[in-house]
């Protein structure tokens, strides 16, 4: 659907648009499925047959909440791909998703460590990731398939988990159920959605240039460091707007972000 010849194909058929995303969701929910039951299977018959001394059992689990997560994990993804209007778009803010949370939490630790002296980097950064639905669990059941004790901090992490759970559940129904925000007539256009770009641009240079300040100590290393990403910054601007002349506002927004960064990395430095 982020084709024109696409969108004019599907658009046409007389599906309304529910059924027609739905339809669509759930091919590819069955072909995700599909695969991760095939290659799950496999791997436990290769560990079953190499006789390794593991407590089997806690495969039952994994298995099931692995199956959650990659099927939320999926929803989660078309949701945010939902919101591109051209497939490179969709791509990219799929990946911006996976960095954007572990930056935030690293923002909301630096904070938390500064300003009121608490110590929040017991939890799992893999759980702040949507990526953490696949990885936390596996990592988690490892360690008792292994037979071997873990830390605390796996505990404290499940929240993020469960919180990841509830978001892509209402994305997904979000997309499914209120489909009109997807229009034919913008397909190959600008990428605007507030999920996007417009967003995820500010927060990515600002989330940076507050944290850049733990890899050095030294000024002017740190503004280069700021200067660096402000030119991806940039660069992400000319993707959006596909203009090397960005517009006022957007450049507005670079330096406002840019200056208000500092500003609060200064003050997190005192």
């Amino acid at each position: 659907l982020k084709s024109i010849r696409g969108a004019d194909l599907y658009y046409s058929l007389p599906l309304d648009k529910k059924r027609l995303y739905l339809q669509f969701y759930l091919k590819g929910l069955i072909e995700i499925i599909s695969s991760y039951i095939v290659v799950y299977i496999l791997g436990f018959l290769g560990i079953v047959v190499k006789g390794y001394q593991l407590d089997l059992i806690y495969y039952i689990p994994l298995f099931f909440l692995l199956l959650v997560g990659v099927s939320l994990y999926y929803t989660f993804n078309v949701f945010i791909f939902s919101k591109a209007n051209k497939t490179i778009d969709g791509i990219i803010f799929i990946i911006l998703y996976m960095i954007l949370p572990l930056l935030l939490y690293l923002l909301y630790a630096k904070i938390s460590l500064e300003l009121f002296k608490a110590d929040v980097s017991f939890m799992s950064l893999d759980a702040v990731m949507p990526t953490g639905m696949i990885s936390f669990p596996g990592d988690f059941f490892a360690l008792l398939i292994e037979k071997r004790s873990y830390n605390n901090y796996f505990d404290s992490s499940w929240g993020f988990i469960v919180m990841w759970y509830v978001i892509s559940i209402g994305v997904g129904a979000l997309m499914l159920f209120y489909p009109k925000a997807h229009k034919p007539e913008k397909v190959q256009s600008k990428s605007d959605s507030w999920f996007g770009y417009r967003v995820l641009i500010p927060l990515f240079l600002f989330t940076m240039t507050v944290t850049l300040t733990e890899l050095s100590d030294y000024i002017g290393v740190y503004l280069i460091l700021v200067f660096s990403f402000l030119l991806i910054a940039y660069i992400g601007y000319v993707i959006y707007e596909r203009k090397f002349k960005i517009s006022i506002k957007s450049l507005l927004v670079l330096l406002t972000t840019t200056l208000l960064g500092i500003l609060v990395a200064g003050i997190l430095s005192m």
